[in-house]
């Protein structure tokens, strides 16, 4: 029985994912693997590593490349389920005009290419995809374990994690610290 209730519980916190990930610390410090959105002040957010890769349109993409920009990061995968409900949402929210100088990027787990392509056309983003079949690149985004997928995580100005989202994000929510976000830079 308690095996079923661990394993009932995993799949909670992963979302779509299948594998487990490390502890998440919350804003006090302590492990926390809540869903939804965490939001961290800035004397308490950790830098984003480098993270590069080849992207589904095919050039590579150094996220460093877009310091001095707010930027979603949005992990996802075509055999997700709830990445299919929220990515029409993500690419319309990136559409916003209020949001014009926030950078939209997503990072495609272990995925097929054609698959992903098909999915992100479909849904209609028109930001770039970071491909990443083994999980590597999600290994390093910090606050986030390997299972949460979706997750997306918000990136300040200055490179580091602002806020984090384990589960579907809530776009109203998304879109109101974006532009406190865009607004504080």
């Amino acid at each position: 029985m308690r095996l079923v209730v661990t394993f009932a519980a995993a799949l909670v916190v992963a979302g779509c994912g299948a594998t487990s990930g490390p502890h998440l610390p919350s804003t006090s410090g302590s492990p926390s693997l809540t869903l939804g959105l965490a939001t961290y002040a800035p004397d308490q957010r950790v830098a984003l590593p480098a993270i590069s890769g080849p992207t589904l349109a095919g050039p590579t993409l150094d996220l460093h490349s877009l310091r001095g920009s707010v930027v979603v990061l949005n992990v996802w995968a075509s055999w997700c389920t709830e990445c299919r409900a929220e990515s029409p949402a993500l690419a319309k929210l990136a559409s916003d005009p209020r949001l014009s100088a926030v950078r939209f990027v997503g990072i495609d787990e272990q995925d097929k290419a054609e698959a992903a392509r098909s999915f992100a056309s479909a849904v209609g983003t028109t930001y770039p995809h970071l491909m990443d079949p083994d999980g590597s690149l999600l290994a390093r985004v910090p606050l986030v374990p390997s299972s949460a997928i979706p997750s997306t995580v918000v990136i300040d100005q200055d490179g580091r994690v602002a806020a984090r989202v384990i589960g579907a994000v809530d776009v109203a929510q998304l879109r109101t610290e974006l532009l406190s976000l865009q607004q504080s830079g």
